[in-house]
């Protein structure tokens, strides 16, 4: 089995950011809008990554950065995320709280 090369200095998928966290913020936004809890959107974005990484093993062509994330830039994907879920979450409670009085 082909094993992708992890990503080096300067590289997407080095960093603890980079050009997809907007994106996995996003999510994390989505899955807090629709009301999901802070657990579920947890192990989203953490199954994520490790889909991710078998799969960029796998099928390679499906990325456009086929190079593996290092164990920072995971851990910023998953950060993200919740960080997304949690605004979206505090804008979702706020309005819920704006309703009721």
């Amino acid at each position: 089995m082909f094993v992708e090369r992890t990503a080096r200095p300067g590289e997407i998928n080095y960093a603890p950011l980079d050009r997809y966290s907007l994106f996995h913020g996003l999510v994390g936004v989505a899955a807090g809008l629709i009301g999901l809890g802070f657990w579920q959107t947890f192990a989203i974005a953490v199954g994520w990554e490790v889909v991710e990484h078998v799969f960029k093993n796998l099928v390679p062509a499906l990325f456009a950065y086929p190079t593996q994330d290092t164990l920072v830039n995971s851990i910023g994907d998953i950060l993200s995320t919740m960080v997304g879920w949690s605004l979206a979450t505090v804008v979702r409670q706020h309005r819920h709280l704006t309703h009721v009085t």
